[in-house]
């Protein structure tokens, strides 16, 4: 088993994948500091759509991140200069 950190830009198709990761997120690292509705009410959907719209943004990058290919996280950075990180996402465990 390969236990190396990969990074590989998002298609299409990894809009849900980063959806539950973000919900999974919230609920052990943001309780508290988000709304509790915010974070028991998460509409899969909607996010889905949101983070669909994301990656086909011209001027984003998202990157899935995986551990042993499993996903662990992601993160967006803005393709204009200057180049700056504008989400950060990684399960709790990593």
């Amino acid at each position: 088993m390969d236990n190396a950190v990969s990074f590989s830009l998002a298609q299409d198709g990894d809009a849900k994948t980063i959806s539950n990761l973000r919900h999974d997120i919230w609920g052990t690292t943001y309780r508290g500091i988000y709304p509790d509705d915010a974070i028991d009410g998460f509409d899969l959907e909607w996010h889905t759509q949101r983070d669909l719209a994301r990656i086909k943004d011209p001027y984003l990058r998202v990157y899935l991140i995986r551990f042993a290919d499993m996903p662990i996280g992601y993160f967006t950075h803005k393709t204009t200069e200057p180049i700056y990180i504008e989400s950060l996402y990684l399960l709790k465990e990593y």
